[in-house]
């Protein structure tokens, strides 16, 4: 407290401001208790196998080669496609569950997953956003 009596940091002051959404964990902590298994058996292995081909292409010196443009697509549609089972537009369904050059806050994610369909508002729940295969070099 200031001399005054004043709190330095109000939001830390629960008696007076309570307990608001900010200081809730960022993980569940129900669902730390035990290990989430999201893919087992063939999709487990698929996924491996897909992530072993981009660090392949990666280690193989072919990746940086190309920018982020001309991969993002592929790269996309095997990782959250194939690896991780998200479904797209193009995957003709009702629904689908990621899409890319997403229009957020006045500027273009390079994709967003959600909850998207032809007649319904769009639910982004996370924006993605890619970086080029040199963008950490040291070259």
């Amino acid at each position: 407290m200031t001399p005054k009596g004043e709190h330095l940091f109000p939001e830390l002051n629960k008696a007076r401001y309570g307990e608001g959404r900010r200081t809730r964990p960022l993980f569940l902590p129900n669902l730390l208790q035990e290990p989430q298994k999201i893919l087992e058996g063939p999709g487990q292995n698929q996924a491996f196998e897909i992530i072993r081909k981009w660090a392949d292409l990666e280690s193989s010196g072919k990746l940086s080669k190309m920018n982020e443009t001309a991969i993002e697509g592929e790269f996309c549609k095997d990782l959250f496609g194939d690896a991780l089972g998200y479904t797209f537009f193009a995957d003709n369904k009702e629904n689908w569950n990621f899409q890319q050059k997403f229009s957020v806050n006045g500027g273009q994610a390079d994709a967003v997953i959600g909850v998207f369909g032809a007649n319904k508002k769009p639910k982004v729940r996370a924006v993605i956003e890619l970086k080029g295969p040199t963008a950490n070099s040291r070259d």
